[in-house]
């Protein structure tokens, strides 16, 4: 009888224990891809939205103040450098008393979040005109990423402002 009873006592195994080990280490391997992805998504979703607040502040700028807003961007030689100007001469790289907002004050690209492109030059940058917000005439793109997952933020004629993914899907983003 005392034979039982210590059997009943006796908990797990040391090779049980193992095994349940290594089965749980291979379940979290296989689940970190997918949790990398969603954190990189997250990020790019994250910076696009402030990015496109970032725009409707210029645009509300516009229409508060009664004066045409323009957004100047430069993804060369600083990235994601960003500036809101009542002024289509002030540079982003140049001192700041010409800029109203600068993409520095919004933390617009924080970490590897780049702003890759955008449709906009020094000659035809993004403007918002006074009173109506309106951006006739300067429709455009600005595309930003973080390796191969990409957003662009598009601006129509219209002021609208709308987010759609070029290649790789991004969850809750329609695709261009």
């Amino acid at each position: 009888m005392p034979e039982n009873r210590k059997w009943l006592s006796a908990g797990f195994s040391l090779p049980e224990l193992l095994i349940t080990m290594v089965l749980l280490a291979v379940v979290a391997q296989l689940a970190m891809p997918p949790l990398e992805r969603w954190q990189q998504e997250t990020r790019l979703r994250n910076q696009a939205q402030r990015l496109v607040l970032f725009l409707r502040h210029a645009q509300q700028m516009a229409m508060s103040q009664n004066k045409p807003v323009y957004v100047l961007s430069s993804h060369t030689p600083a990235p994601g450098c960003m500036v809101i100007t009542f002024s289509i001469h002030c540079s982003c790289m140049s001192p700041t008393p010409c800029a109203i907002r600068h993409s520095q004050q919004f933390q617009l690209f924080k970490g590897r979040m780049q702003l890759l492109g955008s449709t906009y030059t020094a000659v035809k940058p993004a403007m918002f005109q006074a009173l109506s917000g309106l951006s006739f005439g300067h429709a455009g793109s600005f595309v930003v990423g973080e390796g191969s997952l990409q957003v662009k933020v598009i601006l129509n004629n219209l002021g609208r402002i709308r987010l759609c993914t070029p290649a790789d899907p991004v969850t809750a983003i329609a695709p261009c």
